[in-house]
């Protein structure tokens, strides 16, 4: 008669299995048990699985982390600057550097560096110019407008004039 139970843990993650054998000899009317240590071999493949499982899971976690180190660089280094010069200058090539500065630090910002970076990931570069270009024009009509705005306060003044003949 052959029983199985969990004996031990050697450390956390590998247990021990021990097998109680009962036998009786026939000379001998007694119940003689002995424990020992078995090899099953749907366990040791249990095991095997585990192992491969368990290092491809750290060789996951490994690239999760530099992935994500180099997108902090790529973000906050001036790498995103020249990123985006290059599709500037190729849908607009007469800018100087203060407005592509401008455009860059104050319109796009560290967000939507990272989203025109993914973006240029998945497109090609004759789509990233052209949405590139789009945008800087979109960010010249706003400065256009603000100022326009501006300019229509102060010459027409902040406040209406109120006819208190009129209350």
């Amino acid at each position: 008669m052959l029983l199985c139970v969990i004996l031990w843990y050697d450390n956390l993650v590998q247990i021990n299995i021990g097998c109680n054998f009962f036998f009786n000899f026939f000379l001998i009317y007694l119940l003689n048990s002995r424990s020992i240590q078995c090899n099953l071999p749907i366990n040791l493949f249990n095991e095997l699985i585990f192992l491969i499982i368990w290092a491809w899971f750290i060789f996951l976690t490994s690239l999760t982390c530099l992935s994500f180190i180099l997108c902090l660089i790529s973000i906050y280094t001036n790498i995103g600057h020249r990123f985006l010069r290059k599709y500037l200058y190729m849908d607009l090539p007469e800018l100087t550097k203060k407005e592509e500065d401008e455009f860059i630090e104050k319109y796009l910002r560290w967000d939507g560096i990272l989203v025109l970076r993914i973006l240029s990931q998945n497109t090609n570069d004759i789509i990233m110019s052209n949405l590139v270009g789009d945008l800087f024009k979109i960010h010249l009509n706003s400065i256009k407008n603000e100022y326009n705005s501006d300019e229509q306060i102060q010459s027409s003044g902040h406040y209406m004039r109120i006819d208190s003949s009129s209350i």
